[in-house]
């Protein structure tokens, strides 16, 4: 007899801080109780690092179990030969043990549409913006204006069921709707948020305005000969260093709120599971490609290894008999 094996949900985000969750009882008062949900009932690390703080290349690493120099990708959008995909962790469970296979989300795969040994892929914003435009709500994903690397504060420009990380769950949702229940599952959602822009959608937009949002932090070599040139570059280029004390504050405000968004989502995706009898089958995993400075040091996004740049949430739960 085959020995029983467990289905795998595998959730990343793209740009969390490993301090901003509530189990983490930080500086940051962002409130997770679905991800501190699956800490307190399995495993939390405190001190998790991403290998490179990149979107593209640390999706290659969690793919493969390799090191981004290891294929050649140390960049977003690098040119160099695809991984194998009979390599990766998809291609691997569904060959030898029989695993579905489904990712949905901000793959950020190339080329766009690649599988990577996955059976199959929806993909944000591709699918989503397809989706949008079937609603009505064509032309509204960013409708705001700001591009992906912009950390003004905005809001999602629809409500909140029409958001691309409402949409992600609902897909992994029909997933467990539709898949073949003689066989176990690997399931990737990635999330876009909360990268930025930092734009949740209403309530969430507003869900922090009475919280008490804690400064930056700043180390003694910032805007001396100590700093690293590239840091510079990165405040001058960004334009950070025109963000006001009160638009930090709000820049923050905004990401907890698509934190927080995110983890009422996650609460829908486990209700789900829990109602078709999956949720003590399922390994889960959640954790961050990689975390977001945030205004500490006068930067934001990621790239550097500064501790808010690499530093990312990592929970584990695990079946009582895995």
């Amino acid at each position: 007899m085959d020995a029983p094996r467990p289905n795998i949900v595998l959730i990343t985000a793209d740009q969390w801080r490993g301090d901003c969750v509530g189990y983490r009882r930080g500086r940051h008062p962002v409130m997770t109780p679905h991800v501190d949900q699956i800490a307190a009932e399995g495993v939390a690390f405190r001190h998790a690092h991403v290998e490179c703080p990149v979107c593209m290349p640390q999706r290659m690493t969690m793919l493969t179990g390799q090191v981004a120099s290891r294929f050649g990708q140390p960049h977003n959008f690098s040119t160099r030969p695809p991984i194998d995909s009979t390599r990766t962790l998809p291609a691997r469970l569904s060959r030898e043990a029989g695993y579905q296979t489904k990712a949905v989300g901000k793959m950020h795969f190339i080329p766009d549409r690649a599988r990577y040994g996955f059976e199959h892929i929806t993909l944000h914003p591709d699918d989503y913006v397809v989706w949008l435009e079937e609603q009505g709500y064509g032309g509204f994903y960013r409708g705001h204006g700001l591009g992906g690397n912009e950390v003004y504060p905005a809001t999602y420009p629809t409500p909140a069921h029409y958001s691309h990380t409402h949409w992600i769950i609902d897909q992994g949702i029909r997933f467990l709707q539709q898949r073949d229940p003689e066989h176990p599952f690997f399931l990737w959602m990635v999330f876009e948020a909360p990268h930025s822009p930092f734009d949740p959608p209403p309530p969430y937009d507003r869900m922090y305005d009475n919280f008490s949002i804690p400064d930056p932090v700043y180390g003694d070599w910032v805007d001396t000969e100590a700093e690293p040139a590239m840091f510079r570059m990165r405040r001058t280029m960004l334009k950070y260093d025109n963000l006001t004390d009160e638009m930090v504050r709000e820049s923050r405000r905004r990401y907890y709120g698509q934190v927080s968004h995110i983890d009422y989502c996650l609460g829908r995706f486990l209700g789900e599971l829990r109602s078709r009898g999956l949720y003590d089958d399922t390994v889960i995993i959640f954790t961050s490609d990689h975390g977001e400075h945030l205004g500490d040091h006068g930067l934001w996004g990621k790239i550097t290894y500064l501790q808010g740049s690499v530093d990312v949430p990592l929970v584990a739960r695990f079946p009582e008999w895995v």
